[in-house]
Order: C-alpha cells, then sequence, then structure tokens
C-alpha cells in the first residue's frame, strides 16, 4: 500500500512510497503507482535471503527512487548538487553519504522509450549497489575483501574483458549481481557491456569464486525481476525460503508465501492467500479473498469484498502472542467469515467436529467450545478442542466486535 514519505525524504518532491522493513521506494505523481510496487518487487526479492544486511541499509539511509519518464535525474533532490553532465544517466547507484539507488519509470515499465530495450532491470543494477556500499561492505568487510580478490582473479584471466563488470569493482558487484538473478541480456560475446553469461547456472561455471561469494550473500532463492508480479490474469505465484514481497496485480490469483516473513498484496479479483511458517502480512485488497496464514504470527488484511479468514489448524494461531494471527479489518457489513471448519473441535472424539460457539461465556470443560472476549478496544477469540477448560488456539481481531455465530464457518 503506498503512502507519503517522510518530509526529509519527500524534499518536495517524492509524493508517495512504498515502505517495508524500514526500506523506502520513493517516486512523485507524475510516476504511475504500478512503477513504484514494480520496483519494490524488485528491491525487496533482490534482499529476501540477505536479511542479515538490511539494518545496514536502513541505518545508512537507504532509499530507492523512481525518476518520471522526461525527467532529468538532476531534478530529483537526491542528486540535485551534481552538475548537468549527470543527466544522461537513467540511474544511479547508492554510496555511503548519497544513499539513493533510482532507475527511470520507462525501464521499470518497459516502455518504447527505455533506452535499454526492456533487456535488463536497472532497478536491480542500482540496488545491488546499494547492497554492495550500504550493507555487505559495512557488515561483513571480509566478505567483500574475498569478493575483491575474486574481481582480480578475474581482471587477470580476462574473464570479462569488453565488459562492464570488468570497469571497477562496484561495477563487477552489480553486473555478476544481475546474472545471478537471470537478468543480463545475452550476447553472442563481449560488447563493451555485457557477454553471453546472463544467468545464474552460466555464472556458477564461468566464475564460480565470485558466485560463491554471491550465494553467501543472497541466497538460493530462485527468483528474476517480474517473477513475483502477476499480470492481469489467473497467476500462481510461489514464494522462496526468503522474505519475499509478492503482488498478484489482477486477476483471480493464487498465491502461497514461502517459509520466510512474507508480504503479499492480492490486488484485485478473488484470491486466495496462503501463508507458510513465516510471519506474514498477507494483504487481500479488493475481491472476495480466502486467506490463511499458516504457522507463525501474522496479519491478516481482506480489503473489500466478502473475505474468508481460512484456520486449517490450532497450529496456525496460537494462544501465545508469538504465534497468534491477527485480523486486521473483519467486517461483518462486508459478509467476512471466520472459517475454523477444517479444524478437529474434539480431540477426545473419534472423527472431525464442528465448534460450538458460546459467546462470551466462559469455558464449560467441554472439548469443542468456542468463545470469545473483548479486551482494550480488541477481540480474543478462543477455543478448547480438549475440554480441559483452557484455550488452545486463539485469534486476535484488531477491532472491538460483538461476534455472532454466522461469523464463522464451523
Amino acid at each position: 500500500m503506498l503512502k507519503k514519505p517522510p518530509s526529509d525524504y519527500a524534499r518536495g518532491f517524492h509524493t508517495k512510497a512504498f515502505e517495508w522493513k524500514g526500506i523506502y521506494i520513493l517516486a512523485n505523481d507524475a510516476v504511475p503507482d504500478e512503477a513504484v510496487y514494480r520496483a519494490a518487487e524488485i528491491v525487496f526479492n533482490s534482499i529476501a535471503g540477505a536479511g542479515k544486511y538490511v539494518s545496514a541499509i536502513v541505518d545508512a539511509g537507504g532509499r530507492f527512487a523512481i525518476i518520471p519518464e522526461g525527467t532529468k535525474i538532476t531534478k530529483l533532490p537526491d542528486y540535485a548538487d551534481l552538475g548537468a553532465s549527470w543527466d544522461i544517466y537513467r540511474g544511479l547507484g547508492a554510496v555511503l553519504g548519497r544513499p539513493t539507488s533510482s532507475s527511470g519509470e520507462e525501464n521499470l515499465l518497459n516502455y518504447p522509450t527505455d533506452p535499454y530495450g526492456g533487456s535488463e532491470s536497472i532497478a536491480l543494477h542500482e540496488w545491488a549497489h546499494a547492497i554492495d556500499n550500504l550493507g555487505v561492505s559495512t557488515v561483513d568487510k571480509g566478505l567483500m575483501d574475498a569478493f575483491a580478490a575474486a574481481y582480480d582473479n578475474a581482471k587477470r584471466a580476462g574473464l570479462w574483458k569488453n565488459t562492464y563488470a570488468d570497469d571497477t569493482l562496484d561495477e563487477y558487484f552489480a553486473e555478476l549481481s544481475q546474472a545471478y538473478f537471470n537478468d543480463n541480456p545475452e550476447r553472442e560475446g563481449a560488447d563493451g557491456i555485457h557477454n553471453e553469461i546472463n544467468t545464474r547456472t552460466e555464472l556458477a561455471k564461468y566464475d564460480p569464486k565470485a558466485y560463491a561469494i554471491l550465494k553467501k550473500i543472497y541466497g538460493e532463492g530462485k527468483w528474476s525481476p517480474g517473477d513475483f508480479f502477476g499480470e492481469a490474469g489467473a497467476d500462481v505465484l510461489k514464494g522462496t525460503s526468503g522474505d519475499n514481497l509478492i503482488f498478484g496485480n489482477g486477476g483471480n490469483d493464487r498465491i502461497y508465501a514461502g517459509a520466510g516473513a512474507d508480504y503479499v498484496l492480492g490486488g484485485t479479483g478473488n484470491d486466495t492467500i496462503s501463508g507458510a511458517a513465516g510471519k506474514d502480512k498477507l494483504m487481500g485488497e479488493a475481491g472476495n479473498d480466502r486467506i490463511s496464514g499458516g504457522g507463525g504470527a501474522d496479519s491478516l488484511h481482506g480489503g473489500s469484498g466478502a473475505d474468508v479468514f481460512v484456520f486449517a489448524s490450532i497450529r496456525d494461531s496460537t494462544t501465545s502472542a508469538s504465534g497468534r494471527d491477527t485480523i486486521a479489518d473483519f467486517n461483518r457489513a462486508q459478509k467476512d467469515k471466520i472459517d475454523l471448519k477444517a479444524i478437529d473441535a474434539n480431540t477426545k472424539s473419534a472423527g472431525d467436529q464442528a465448534f460450538t460457539f458460546i459467546g462470551t461465556d466462559s469455558f464449560h470443560k467441554k472439548a469443542g467450545e468456542l468463545r470469545y472476549e473483548k479486551k482494550s478496544g480488541d477481540t480474543f477469540i478462543y477455543a478448547d478442542v480438549n475440554g480441559d477448560g483452557k484455550a488452545d488456539f486463539s485469534i486476535l481481531l484488531d477491532t472491538s466486535v460483538s461476534l455472532k455465530v454466522t461469523d464463522f464457518v464451523l
């Protein structure tokens, strides 16, 4: 979801932002929202397996800005002190003291005006500089020293001769990061910018020393720019083991978060969104969505439409806050439901039993009872599946609601 950026980031130019983990994607009103979301998909999934560096990037003020189509780069406050000679560029990488990476709107949205012809993600290239300069070089100097040694080895061997990767250590990191995420355009030979090495598999064979270090930095999650950004139709999107950001966009999508702490936005359409073991933030947005958090303390947001919040096991939402799910916007007027029918309400009896809703009454030491109570503006739902009079399962509603049996699917 987009919001206004902090004033020290807006600086009279940027008017909207997407934020996660303390990192902001910045744009002004001339830039379509889709460009912001596409930039976010690239920024956050590139660091999905590189969580140890995120705090350092945030502490350095790391951010990403989108250059509106037709706007010179020095019009951005982030680069206003640079001379006019810099206006030939449609993206720059972050360094300490100037922590903004950027790319042009036209590259993010694959316009005909993109000087790169849509052949590669400039956002990924420039953000890789932020990962390097603000993150890895700050947190893990020894690893970057090893990467510098790999660069020296590659130069001596002429591996990247007549390519951009050969120019400097910084460009070696950014260009090989693109290859690691299968993003570089393929060439038959070196053309002054790229060569024939453009995939992770090829990189592992061609420059194994650099590949091994990038694997330590980024992890082994399989992702390339755009993989977790759905189109207008019915997409199936599956996360990795890292902390993924996944956009369903249009259509009736099926989205499966991976094992990390994921952020999912379903978009329009009637989406089915499933979390896994991590602490996920799952947002259905428009449409009649089915949302299940899985394990971990998940935050579930239905958005508009008649949404169903699905719980398949008592392990999906525990009595402890560390494992309890929160439904952030339960709305009876929109015909939202809480679906508990997959849970066996009575573990002492054979078969699959349904819960008995007892309102705000206390438990009667009867297995299968479902109750709720209001506390400090919130509503807690409790279930006893073994008849000991104690809750074995709980859900938090982030509002005060007088629940009815019709609010549930039992």
